[in-house]
């Protein structure tokens, strides 16, 4: 056959157009293709790279600025500082301790000057150390739009305070001062430049302090020098930075943010080294890719020279065909990554291993094992260290495996084992114990040590089922039942893990048929009372379910369920909309309510309880939505966007909890409240813990120095109360007050509230 295909007329020339030339075409076309998509993607990385660097600088100047003006204001608010310049003659080593140096040396600021009235120079310190008159007199030029910028600001604040804003200050603070900052050029050097009034002891209120009364002021100055620019270059990982005239030239490898000052005059250039990771890929690749094409090319030259001698051999073919087939049938019940049985292979040896303990007795142990922290090893290492660890954890299993047990890849992390032969549960549980040894053993994952861990749940057969998958469905309840006991550990099905499944689900679906049916649920209203005047001054809503069989349920008991379920969603709707109803009866007082941070996942939150307030014709001012750190922690940028917009549509946000997340002050920076609520486990540790005055006196001056308003919660005793007031919460909330309360009980409570300081 292969005589007559050659001695046919015209195979070379057919061969030559139908084969080699449309190889060749594809081959240029690739080669063009993946130059172009190199060069390409290349010059999208580079400019993605300086956009990025470029942002970076921007907002690590910004937030030099703006730490220079909260620490400025810190010392500009302090009392000491103002009762020392009352004085008729300064107490200047004060002033070098307490001012000056301390800035220097805690802040890193160049320069202070503290103004007397008129914007007179009555002390300067630089770098720390006090200077002469003349200091000042080399700047005061300089500062004199900051100085005016400045006055205009306090005729502001006194205007929007209007005659009766204002009070006597106490502890250590006095009142609100007003605050200008700005980069400018001083001295013929770029610098970070705040000025604030310090407020004089006498004054009692914002409108007075806008007057032409006799003020000082404090002024802080950071230049962009050396060290700073070190620091700089050291926070925001750009090589070589330095200030440089915005007229010269740069480097083809250097990248420069010109800085403005904000009459728009440029005030210099930043220079630094850019890093352009496409450029450098494009060269590391061109060449690569170069051979590449150039192995290909050989390949295909290769490949044709082959495909014109393949006919000879069609029986070899045939041949390797048929390996290729037992190969696909081997694949077919094996996993790729490990060669472990996969969950077909499994679910067969499992069905034969359960017809074994029908017809000759005995036990088998089906376990479920999930990796720990699995997505944490893919995230941090990548998913090629995830491969190498499954298949280290495979080769510990199966070297854990007797002749008759059989492990199974079933999941990205998760396993499958049938033990064979148990004689007891305690059997299987030792099994489980050498298992987890095996599995924990230290190993080195791409350089990296690591210490692995497995949860693992079972079940026994016949003793939990002889259905297959009945023991699968209990072997699940138990390895969720040794995740919620911690992980790295394991549990035997119980019933009573069965019987907590079924609950759960019972409660589930009796709670969506009150919701549906309006059946059962409540809202109730628990008083919210002023620290001064124990009158009601707020309400808070809280669900309650009364159940026609179980009675009482208890929300701890049943909102994780409906926030499991997604049923939190129209339950919370619900809860909102009755508060909205009862807030109408009484507008003098705020309603406070509750939102999971389960609600905030869905994108639409903010329009439907706006929403929910038009049709109920509720005030959104009169609402205050009580979140915990939780809505912040899963998904910064979609709570941050949620709270603007309910906060521009006029609700109120309350912090509440506050005190027991790890980060509750990083929130309070970034994100807009009006209420921080100390949670119950401080106030109950009043008079039982030495430390709890300390804690509540520094969240009450927290709160109170960013202008926030302190509630506590879980206040049940006189003397709580007292602490409380004295250490200056405005308002409080608990038993010692009232109970929460229906509706039709809450006139006759808000009425007395106040008469004996108690009960409500």
């Amino acid at each position: 056959m292969l005589r007559d295909i050659t001695a046919a007329g015209g195979l070379h020339r057919r061969f030559l157009l139908q084969v080699i030339l449309p190889l060749l075409l594809v081959l240029a076309m690739t080669g063009i293709g993946g130059l172009y998509a190199i060069h390409w993607a290349a010059a999208r990385s580079d400019a993605a790279s300086m956009e990025q660097q470029h942002h970076l600088l921007e907002v690590a100047l910004s937030d030099t600025l703006a730490h220079l003006a909260t620490q400025q204001r810190s010392v500009a608010l302090w009392r000491p500082l103002a009762e020392v310049l009352a004085a008729p003659r300064p107490d200047l080593a004060f002033l070098d301790e307490n001012i000056g140096g301390w800035l220097h040396e805690m802040f890193g600021h160049d320069a202070t000057y503290v103004l007397g009235p008129r914007d007179a120079g009555r002390y300067v310190s630089q770098d720390g150390l006090r200077q002469g008159p003349d200091a000042f007199a080399a700047v005061e030029q300089g500062l004199a739009p900051l100085l005016d910028a400045l006055k205009r600001e306090s005729t502001m604040l006194g205007r929007q305070a209007g005659p009766s804003a204002g009070g006597a200050a106490d502890g250590n603070v006095v009142p609100a001062t007003a605050q200008v900052e700005t980069m400018q050029s001083l001295l013929g050097r770029p610098a970070f430049v705040a000025a604030a009034r310090i407020p004089r002891l006498d004054v009692t209120s914002a409108a007075e302090f806008s007057t032409e009364r006799e003020f000082f002021s404090i002024v802080s100055v950071i230049f962009l020098d050396a060290g700073y620019l070190r620091e700089l270059g050291a926070r925001t990982n750009l090589a070589d930075l330095r200030l440089a005239d915005p007229e010269d030239a740069l480097a083809p490898t250097e990248a420069a943010l010109t800085l403005h000052a904000p009459s728009g005059e440029p005030l210099g250039r930043l220079v630094w080294r850019a890093d352009r990771p496409g450029s450098e890929m494009q060269r590391a690749l061109i060449p690569t890719a170069l051979g590449m094409l150039a192995v290909v090319t050989l390949i295909f030259g290769l490949m044709a020279r082959r495909l014109w001698r393949s006919l000879c051999g069609a029986v070899r073919i045939l041949r390797e065909l048929r390996a290729s087939e037992a190969q696909a049938q081997h694949l077919a019940f094996h996993d790729v990554l490990t060669g472990l049985p996969n969950r077909a292979l499994f679910d067969d040896r499992l069905g034969q291993a359960l017809a074994q303990v029908q017809r000759e007795s005995g036990r088998i142990a089906l376990l479920l094992l999930d990796l720990d922290r699995f997505k944490h090893v893919n995230d941090t290492m990548g998913h090629h260290a995830g491969d190498i660890l499954i298949r280290e954890i495979a080769t510990r299993l199966a070297n854990q495996m007797r002749d008759a047990d059989t492990v199974a890849r079933v999941g990205g992390d998760e396993f499958m084992i049938v033990l064979a032969g148990v004689e007891s549960s305690a059997d299987a549980d030792a099994r489980c114990d050498a298992i987890q040894a095996a599995i924990r053993r230290p190993c080195v994952l791409l350089g990296n040590p690591i210490s692995p861990s497995a949860t693992i749940g079972y079940a026994l057969a016949p003793d939990d089922g002889a259905e297959r998958g009945e023991l699968m469905r209990k072997a699940d309840i138990a390895l969720y039942a040794a995740k919620a006991a911690g992980r790295d550990t394991w549990r035997r099905f119980e019933q009573s893990m069965d019987d907590t499944v079924r609950m759960r689900n019972d409660i589930s679906t009796d709670l969506r048929a009150a919701l549906e049916h309006q059946q059962g649920l409540a809202v109730h209203f628990q008083p919210q009372v002023d620290g001064a005047s124990r009158k009601v001054v707020g309400l808070e809503a809280l669900v309650r379910w009364q159940h026609q069989r179980r009675g009482t349920i208890r929300p701890d008991e049943f909102i994780p369920i409906a926030e499991e379920t997604g049923l939190i969603v129209p339950l919370g709707e619900w809860v909102f909309r009755q508060a909205c109803r009862t807030a109408r009866r009484w507008p003098q007082l705020f309603m406070a309510v509750n939102v999971s941070p389960v609600q905030f996942r869905n994108a639409t939150l903010a329009q439907r309880l706006i929403a929910i307030a038009r049709e109920e014709q509720c005030d959104p001012a009169q609402i205050e939505l009580e979140i915990t750190e939780g809505v912040l922690l899963e998904d910064d940028q979609r709570a941050h966007t949620c709270l603007a917009e309910l906060r521009q549509a006029g609700f109120k946000i309350a912090l509440d909890d506050f005190g027991t997340g790890y980060s509750s002050l990083h929130y309070l920076q970034r994100f807009r409240v009006d209420k921080i609520k100390i949670d119950r486990s401080f106030t109950q540790s009043l008079g039982a813990c030495a430390d709890a005055p300390a804690i509540i006196d520094s969240v009450v001056g927290l709160g109170r120095a960013m202008g926030l308003t302190i509630t506590a919660e879980g206040v049940e005793t006189q003397e709580q109360m007292q602490a409380l007031v004295a250490a200056g919460c405005h308002e409080l909330q608990g038993y010692l007050f009232s109970l929460p309360l229906p509706e039709d009980r809450l006139e006759e409570a808000i009425a007395n509230a106040g008469q004996d300081g108690t009960h409500a």
